[in-house]
């Protein structure tokens, strides 16, 4: 590809992960600025085999100060599912204007849901851990065609529920889009119960050491983006990284399931729980 271009293998291999990374942004985004939230807000968490290598790029370009890569980045999606809550949502579409007058209404859907909630948690063998029961609704402004999602109070036998309920709605509505409509009537379009039952998850051991850095296991030659130059850098194994073990950029660190890569002015530091939290200088 590097002919034809005109360029260098480096400068196309450059090229790849500079698109890499701009789509790994929108994806982002997506979550958090199309949806209200300020990115420079948030801690990344960089997983997966290939997440590591472009996560401190994708940081800067967010503005989000620290990226944490957990002991076993490639295996993080299935270790979260093995000691995951079990959850279950059900749905009922009931169509009514959120006014005083619907709240018997909302009250007796949301009832019918949670017997059913119930009888599965029954069936299932689940009664005896313990749990939690959340309510909600899908919500929007009459004469719109989409819904925000909006939890509802405890207690649903007070008069005050369709207010707390048109309140929430006009606060996510702002969040999510910079604006409400107060005055507008607000329909309810959609009424959730979700039970989440306790799954106990297995605390990790906490690693020991007092911040001692091994010798590299070997340099090698890479291409740094930053300075559009090869250099010699230090490459790491991470089982031999303790508790406080910092290493600074330009650096590999190197494990089974993954590799880590540190650009120049950045520092990997190793906490207790076997993470590394990588920050600018």
């Amino acid at each position: 590809m590097a002919a034809p271009l005109g360029l260098t293998s480096e400068q196309v291999a450059a090229g790849a992960v500079e698109v890499a990374v701009a789509n790994i942004c929108r994806a982002i985004e997506s979550l958090t600025v199309a949806q209200g939230h300020d990115s420079r807000n948030f801690k990344l968490i960089a997983a997966g085999g290939a997440g590591p290598l472009l996560a401190c790029e994708v940081a800067r370009v967010l503005g989000i100060d620290e990226v944490i890569v957990p002991d076993h980045p490639g295996s993080f999606s299935a270790n979260g599912l093995l000691a995951s809550d079990i959850r279950r949502d059900w749905v009922k579409t009931q169509l009514m204007r959120a006014e005083p007058a619907s709240l018997s209404r909302l009250a007796e859907g949301l009832q019918e849901l949670e017997r059913a909630a119930r009888r599965w948690l029954q069936d299932s063998g689940l009664t005896a851990r313990p749990f939690v029961t959340m309510r909600g609704v899908s919500a929007r402004y009459e004469g719109q065609d989409y819904e925000l999602d909006v939890d509802l109070p405890g207690e649903m036998a007070r008069p005050s529920t369709i207010r707390d309920i048109v309140s929430r709605f006009h606060s996510a509505h702002e969040q999510r889009y910079g604006y409400n409509l107060p005055r507008q009537n607000v329909e309810l379009v959609d009424l959730r119960v979700s039970v989440i039952a306790d799954v106990p998850s297995p605390r990790p051991a906490e690693l020991v050491g007092r911040g001692e850095v091994p010798e590299p296991a070997r340099r090698r030659a890479i291409f740094l983006t930053e300075l559009s130059a090869r250099a010699e850098c230090p490459v790491y194994k991470r089982d031999q990284l303790t508790a406080e073990s910092s290493v600074e950029g330009p650096t590999v660190i190197e494990q089974y399931d993954s590799t880590v890569y540190v650009p120049p002015g950045y520092v990997a530091r190793v906490d207790r729980t076997g993470a590394l939290r990588i920050v600018q200088r």
